[in-house]
């Protein structure tokens, strides 16, 4: 059966007769700044294929876990990779090296994403093309990858810090129809690991009370009510 307890917050006041000195004494330990790392290799087979829809050509390459889709914008493919590291972790920094970057010319625009409810989509829905990309002659994405931090638990329940790190393989040129693409990415993360592990709540209890002690008394028998459950 779980528990449940109380934890009073209590303010104490401690005063020392008049004309007595004060003085603060601070102590400082430094520990040694654990710089951590994790790399990966990424190599596609080949490079990029074009396969003609609708009018359009749709990009893929071998290698890629999924594809870029934003609405009304070039679907290209992409990898992504997520990395797990101990939750506290600062200093987080990602670098995401191209290698062996090819141009290729193709034959017809990138097809446009169309995002609608299946129950809707059909090969007679229109597509549009977002004029702020297809009107221009910037690469699309504009960088090779992205990345974004975020923390939650694990699998495991552990408590972690998730590097979601995106490789864009293929980046788009419209005006000049043309991509660019990367024949292998490397990937470093590097953190500084926590000093200590961070602090967890005994999961065998339900709930926990913050309040001044002048209320543990009018809070007792919502606690043992609680704990007799």
């Amino acid at each position: 059966m779980k528990k449940f307890i109380p934890i009073i917050v209590v303010g104490i006041l401690v005063l020392s007769g008049l004309g007595a000195a004060a003085f603060t004494t601070n102590v400082s330990i430094k520990q040694a700044t654990i710089v951590k790392n994790e790399s990966t290799s990424v190599l596609f087979s080949s490079q990029p294929t074009q396969l003609e829809k609708d009018g359009f050509v749709e990009i893929e390459m071998n290698g890629a876990t999924t594809q870029l889709l934003e609405l009304n914008k070039p679907v290209l493919p992409i990898y992504v990779k997520t990395y797990q590291i101990p939750f506290g972790s600062t200093n987080i920094q990602v670098i995401c090296s191209p290698k062996d970057i090819g141009t290729m010319t193709l034959t017809k625009e990138v097809i446009p994403a169309r995002i609608a409810p299946l129950s809707i989509m059909s090969e007679r829905t229109a597509y549009v093309k977002d004029s702020s990309v297809y009107g221009s002659a910037a690469f699309y994405p504009s960088n090779w990858y992205s990345y974004d931090l975020g923390a939650g638990r694990n699998q495991n329940d552990q408590e972690v810090t998730f590097v979601k790190v995106v490789c864009y393989p293929v980046r788009y040129s419209p005006l000049n129809n043309q991509v660019d693409y990367a024949g292998s990415f490397d990937i470093v993360v590097k953190y500084n690991a926590p000093k200590t592990q961070p602090k967890t709540l005994d999961t065998s209890y339900d709930l926990v009370i913050i309040a001044p002690a002048a209320f543990e008394t009018k809070l007792q028998p919502l606690i043992d009510f609680k704990n007799g459950k």
